[in-house]
């Protein structure tokens, strides 16, 4: 009867392959050593920890006694899941990675050996072999090729296990799978990361454009290649495991928020991973001719499943969302932030909607992108909020053309500032869309520029102007010859007592543009707000709101302003920008 040394196994992959093994085949015994760091997880096999077939040993892999003590409880085979396998972290510190995962697997190599065990089974990544372009897929045959920190430690373990396997004749097999899910999974994975996000109306964290795309197998499949590996496999030989289920990152994202009934809003994308690999695809069809092996779950009906199973064990997630989890969270992602002082603002830059008025224009892209000058029209408010001293920044677009920003504008350092995205799923108004920035906004006042406003004054002076009154709304105003077509204030003292929308009878010649600073409170106020005739949620009555309490302040530009929204208006913004460039 085999008695399997299972390395890791309180881990994701490592406690649904030992949960498979125990009630798959009534012969074989299972001791799972695993040292318990952040994702290792007892209550992962909490089901089978009395199970008369079953041992637990705590230990590192880099310890050699403890290795070596595991060895005795008459180990006949070693399948090796042991292994730091979040790619971000291993951005973050590299050292954990080579020393369990290349370290570590030359210790239990060096007990393999010494206790002459019969089959020794290194599972390791498809992330050996790197990217892949628009077409093909990974073979045994691919060259190595890896990427991040993580898969760089990962392929230098598998070197060395086909090392071992020609030099001292170890029967060792390696094993490269592609992405998996399922249940019991550590929520720093996209998969239960989005899930359990989701689960608490958290965004989500899309890096860059979100068309990564992933080849997805149900962890079950998973476990089953794993076993017809230690099996069937021949020694010295390589074995890939895929699940033949292409997704770009995005569509994938869109999905979880569709079977969890989540508003594509929640979706938020952040700066792409350094090295991020754009394709991974396998090609398993030596596992299917040598080992029998196919992947069974089909990848919707596992998602479903996966869901339930994280919407049912919502007090195993309460457990795994521990001080150092949500550290890593926010060192990694970002966070909500703490409440802070009313002083502080944070700016927003609202450049949705359609740019119908451009004509064809808009057709391929956001009217933001367009140039004005000499840079695209959304360089111009960003430049004011980075020079009245605001660096953290939300920027709320579209979904069409969200990826465009982001590859533009990446993480705002370029800009000398931190830069979050927030989708806007459909139009719903200028107050819609800022209620989007609730979460970033949290304890904080907002400044927000519409992101189509060229003007020339510096926002240092509104700004300086606005904090004089915290509590206050605070408007950007300019005298024009056609107040009509625009929002108008009517101005009493330091006051605006009044604001029409493009009134038939103007009461002044003052038109509010497109900068506002509110108070903290402007998110409730918004909740407060109906649907206007047109179905829109108006900034104008949030500003209404603020003008019956009397806390309506404002600042008239002197400089040039337009709104470059039309053809007109935007071959004008280019002629006062070539004549006068704006101050920031």
């Amino acid at each position: 009867m085999p008695t399997l040394l299972v390395t890791g196994g309180c881990g994701f992959i490592g406690s649904n392959f030992v949960r498979h093994l125990l009630h798959a085949d009534p012969t074989v015994s299972v001791v799972n050593f695993d040292a318990l760091t952040y994702a290792g997880n007892l209550a992962n096999l909490a089901d089978v920890e009395k199970h008369p077939r079953y041992k637990f040993v705590r230990g590192d892999i880099t310890d050699r006694d403890s290795v070596r003590k595991a060895m005795s409880h008459g180990v006949t085979d070693v399948i090796n899941f042991a292994a730091e396998s979040h790619v971000d972290r291993s951005i973050q510190d590299s050292g954990p990675f080579v020393r369990t995962n290349v370290i570590g697997t030359q210790i239990l190599l060096d007990a393999a050996r010494e206790f002459n065990v019969s089959k020794y089974v290194q599972v390791s990544t498809d992330e050996v072999y790197g990217s892949l372009g628009p077409t093909g897929a990974f073979t045994e045959t691919t060259p190595l090729d890896p990427s991040s920190p993580y898969s760089a430690s990962k392929a230098a373990a598998d070197l060395l296990v086909q090392a071992y396997q020609h030099t001292f004749g170890l029967p060792a097999v390696v094993t490269r799978c592609s992405n998996n899910y399922g249940p019991y999974q550590f929520p720093e994975k996209l998969i239960p990361l989005f899930v359990t996000n989701l689960l608490r109306d958290e965004p989500v964290p899309v890096y860059g454009d979100g068309m990564q795309v992933r080849d997805w197998i149900h962890v079950l499949d998973h476990c089953t290649g794993v076993e017809a590996a230690w099996r069937k496999g021949k020694p010295g030989e390589v074995y890939n495991f895929g699940g033949r289920c292409e997704k770009p990152n995005l569509e994938l994202t869109h999905l979880v928020l569709d079977l969890l009934g989540k508003p594509k809003t929640l979706i938020r994308y952040v700066q792409d991973r350094p090295g991020h690999d754009r394709r991974y695809a396998i090609d398993c069809t030596k596992a299917e001719r040598e080992l029998g092996w196919s992947p069974r779950v089909p990848f919707e009906q596992g998602l479903r499943e996966t869901i339930e199973w994280y919407q049912a064990n919502a007090d195993w997630i309460a457990g795994i969302r521990n001080k150092d989890y949500l550290g890593y969270y926010e060192k990694q992602y970002g966070r909500s932030p703490e409440p802070e002082s009313h002083m502080t603002i944070r700016g927003v830059i609202l450049a949705g909607g359609k740019g119908t008025r451009l004509g064809e224009l808009t057709k391929v892209t956001n009217k933001h992108l367009l140039p004005v000058g000499p840079y695209p029209m959304v360089i111009n408010p960003l430049k004011k909020l980075v020079g009245a001293g605001l660096t953290d920044v939300m920027l709320v677009s579209g979904t069409e053309h969200m990826g465009d920003f982001v590859e533009l504008l990446g993480s705002g350092k370029e800009y000398g500032c931190r830069l979050t995205y927030r989708v806007q799923d459909e139009a719903g108004g200028i107050a819609q869309a800022l209620s989007l920035a609730e979460l970033f906004c949290t304890g904080s006042r907002a400044c927000v520029l519409l992101g189509d406003n060229i003007y020339l004054d510096p926002l240092k002076t509104l700004l300086d102007q606005a904090n004089a009154k915290p509590d206050w709304a605070w408007l950007g105003l300019k005298r024009v010859p056609d107040p009509g077509r625009y929002g108008v204030a009517e101005l009493k003292g330091d006051k605006v007592v009044g604001i029409e929308e493009k009134p038939k009878a103007p009461k002044s010649d003052t038109a509010v543009v497109g900068i506002y600073v509110y108070p903290a409170d402007v998110f409730e106020v918004i909740k407060t707000l109906k649907p206007s005739a047109r179905g829109e949620y108006e900034i104008t009555d949030v500003n209404n709101h603020y003008l019956r309490q009397g806390r309506v302040g404002y600042t008239i530009l002197d400089g040039y302003w337009t709104d470059a929204g039309t053809l007109d208006s935007l071959d004008y913004a280019n002629e006062l920008v070539r004549k006068e460039p704006p101050r920031f």
